[in-house]
């Protein structure tokens, strides 16, 4: 299937200047539009009166993009509202990688990339591993009135030397397959389903609080090699005094046990053996359902699965839970 979708004169929230006394204010304006496409097959791979086996895969990738926009560009939290934007981008700044992209006139040799990838000024002659043993953190820089803090991360700035702002994510995944199976071994029937999610960025704001208050787990020191412990400053930067910044976007791929389900059909001769016949039972199915059973991702969030499609956003969202269903299913 091939979907195309458009929405016109969208309702959205517009900022409003100060004077007018009022934060926002719902308009029409711009044009959405959105395209999906969706793959569906199905198998009867056994089908004998003792055994059958079921399959079904199901595919599915969709975009969407502001594709007019005749105002002010503007930002709203992670997202960029203009012309030509996808409504699953995630816009803020980043964190320098390389010494390449540096500004002109700054001496390359006294800056490293450290042992977490951030690109941190070093000072002449020495390296990012010796912060302790030379006393060095807490030292710091400045160059066209920009201040570098020892193994501090530096952020991306423009020609104006204010925080560049980057497309650091994307909550749309690449593709999404869900497989669905269904086994009947004479009177025993399993079904579950599997589901694939590959890409779609995840804004981890609840590990970023957690920097802010000092309580994530990465702001322990205890146990590390003496010169690749960090201050407390360090996390702080990463932090950014909760502005956006790519530190804080985590791949969300995830592999789930979205459910099994095995059930037992007493046959003639029970429902005869239990009486239930003489009550009118044709059919009686007993089984147990677990759902949310197995999640294999490398999101360090509790769960990937966390707002919306178009704006994935962990901020202290429960997870998930784990559920089992014990059922009996009487048809009369």
């Amino acid at each position: 299937s091939y979907i195309r979708q458009r929405t016109e004169d969208l309702l959205i929230s517009l900022p409003l200047p100060a004077v007018t006394g009022y934060g926002s204010q719902i308009s029409n304006a711009g044009t959405q539009e959105g395209h999906t496409y969706e793959v569906s097959l199905e198998a009867q791979i056994i089908n004998t009166p003792d055994l059958s086996w079921s399959t079904t895969v199901v595919g599915d990738r969709s975009r969407s993009t502001i594709t007019e926009w005749n105002r002010s560009c503007y930002f709203s939290g992670l997202r960029n509202i203009c012309s030509d934007a996808g409504l699953g981008e995630m816009w803020g700044s980043r964190f320098l990688t390389d010494a390449s992209e540096l500004p002109a006139g700054l001496n390359a040799s006294e800056f490293q990339v450290n042992d977490e990838g951030y690109l941190v000024w070093v000072g002449e002659g020495n390296s990012y591993t010796e912060g302790l043993s030379k006393s060095l953190w807490g030292t710091s820089m400045s160059a066209d009135g920009i201040a570098y803090g020892w193994g501090i991360p530096i952020l991306e700035r423009d020609e104006a030397g204010v925080e560049a702002l980057n497309l650091i994510g994307r909550s749309e995944p690449d593709f999404a397959l869900g497989w669905l199976n269904n086994v009947r071994y004479k009177g025993v029937n399993v079904r579950s389903h599997l589901q694939l999610q590959v890409g779609g960025d995840i804004y981890n704001t609840t590990r970023q609080r957690l920097y802010q208050h000092e309580r994530h787990a990465h702001l322990d020191q205890f146990g590390k090699e003496e010169g690749l412990k960090k201050t407390v400053d360090y996390y702080q930067a990463i932090y950014n005094k909760a502005d956006n910044t790519n530190a804080f976007v985590e791949d969300g791929t995830f592999l789930k046990l979205r459910a099994i389900e095995v059930s037992y059909s007493l046959r003639e001769g029970t429902l005869d053996r239990f009486g239930l016949s003489r009550l009118g039972a044709n059919q009686v199915d007993i089984g147990l359902i677990g759902r949310n059973l197995l999640t294999i991702t490398d999101y360090t969030g509790y769960d990937p699965e966390v707002g919306t499609v178009l704006e994935r956003i962990d901020d202290f969202s429960y997870p998930n839970l784990r559920n089992f269903t014990v059922f009996m299913e009487v048809v009369f």
